[in-house]
């Protein structure tokens, strides 16, 4: 007897901690879809626009001609020869022998020596001799 009532008081506990959860399920695929559409309203705001503009059918598409074509290409491979020459130059002015100096030049910075005993005793003369 007292086992069934302690059943019946776990299960109405149970029912009654299931009741307490107030926690909701989160769909992500919904938030992300929610923050998409806020960023998208915040960009129409910014640009003054209620509703976003509607795509333009794309151009119809004509064949290209072979002077276009022809530039074209020689364009690319010009613009790869000069990164090609602009990589060896890169190379060349990091080599070694640019990192050390050319010249060396010595500069000495020490003050020349001065004989302090002449000046002293040539002021101490003139002085002595005004007496």
């Amino acid at each position: 007897m007292y086992l069934t009532h302690f059943v019946l008081l776990l299960l109405r506990l149970a029912v009654t901690v299931d009741g307490l959860n107030t926690c909701q399920f989160f769909n992500l695929d919904e938030q992300k879809s929610k923050r998409i559409e806020a960023v998208r309203g915040q960009i129409l705001s910014k640009l003054r626009i209620r509703t976003p503009p509607d795509r333009p059918d794309p151009p119809p598409s004509h064949p290209v001609p072979p002077e276009v074509m022809l530039l074209y290409n020689s364009t690319k491979e010009l613009l790869k020869e000069r990164a090609r020459l602009a990589e060896s130059a890169c190379d060349r002015e990091s080599s070694e022998e640019d990192y050390y100096a050319k010249e060396v030049q010595r500069i000495d910075m020490s003050p020349a020596p001065t004989d302090t005993s002449e000046s002293f005793s040539s002021s101490s003369t003139s002085s002595s001799s005004s007496q």
